[in-house]
């Protein structure tokens, strides 16, 4: 449990990245 948990907590925050760069990129253009 505490795995699968750890794997979907992992997906979430490169997921958050991927989605504030995207943000940072849209805003600096």
């Amino acid at each position: 449990m505490g795995k699968m948990r750890n794997s979907i907590l992992s997906i979430a925050l490169h997921t958050h990245c991927f989605c504030s760069q995207f943000t940072f990129e849209l805003l600096g253009s």
